[in-house]
């Protein structure tokens, strides 16, 4: 029932990593392997990757 619990925590915080340096699987393998808790204040610290805005040149 745990494991069951701390997967669906780990899942929660990779889908929140999405967007950010790393990707879902980096936060997604974190929180599995340290906790979902410990994941999310590195979430919290770490910043979102914005767009610029820049059209690409050809």
């Amino acid at each position: 029932m745990w494991i069951a619990v701390w997967l669906v925590l780990s899942l929660m915080v990779g889908l929140l990593g999405i967007g950010r340096p790393g990707g879902f699987a980096l936060y997604f393998i974190l929180s599995v392997l340290l906790s979902p808790l410990f994941s999310v204040l590195i979430l919290l610290v770490t910043s979102v990757n914005e767009k610029s805005g820049r059209r690409p040149q050809n």
